[in-house]
C-alpha cells in the first residue's frame, strides 16, 4: 500500500550535474553558476550509425578539450566513459554511502504515518535525507564527524 510507503530522495542527478560542471570548468569551459549547462552543447561527432546520441565533451573527455564536433577525445576522464554510466571505480564509494545514508534515514525515521508523532518523524526524515544528500551527493569533502553515531547527522 502506498500510504505505508516511505519515499526518500537520493539525489544522484545533482551529484552528476556538479561533477560534470566542475570537470567542464577544469577543462576551460566558461561555467557561470550551478544552473549554467551551455558547455553541454559542445559534443563529439557521432562515430557510427549505431551511436544514438552525441556525447558531451565536458561529460566524457579529459583535458585538453577537443574542438566541438571532433570525432574523439585525446583523453577520457574518470567521471563517465560513455556519457551515461558514472565510473563506479572512481565514485562508487561515495554514491553507495549516499544510498546507504538515505536508506538509514528511511528505516530510522520512516515509521508509519499513523503514529501520534508522525509530523515530528516526517520532519526528522526530511532533515536526515537533506543531510545525506548535502554530504554525499555534493562535491564537499566528507566530514569525519558525519560517521559518529553521537553526531545525529545523517542518522
Amino acid at each position: 500500500r502506498l500510504d505505508d510507503m516511505t519515499v526518500v530522495l537520493w539525489d544522484l542527478a545533482q551529484f552528476n550535474n556538479l561533477l560534470i560542471q566542475q570537470h567542464a570548468k577544469s577543462m576551460g569551459f566558461a561555467v557561470e553558476d550551478e544552473t549554467d549547462f551551455r558547455f553541454g552543447l559542445q559534443h563529439l561527432k557521432q562515430n557510427t550509425p549505431l551511436q544514438r546520441y552525441a556525447v558531451s565533451i565536458g561529460q566524457v573527455c579529459g583535458p585538453p578539450a577537443p574542438a566541438h564536433n571532433s570525432k574523439k577525445c585525446e583523453n577520457r576522464n574518470m567521471i563517465t566513459f560513455d556519457g551515461i554510466h558514472i565510473c563506479l571505480q572512481t565514485f562508487g564509494g561515495r554514491i553507495m554511502a549516499g544510498l546507504a545514508c538515505v536508506i538509514r534515514c528511511a528505516t530510522t525515521y520512516g515509521e508509519t504515518r499513523k503514529s501520534s508523532s508522525a509530523g515530528e518523524s516526517s520532519h526528522r526524515l526530511r532533515a536526515c535525507e537533506s543531510a545525506c544528500n548535502d554530504q554525499y551527493m555534493s562535491l564537499k569533502e566528507i566530514d569525519p564527524a558525519f560517521f559518529s553515531p553521537s553526531s545525529g547527522r545523517g542518522s
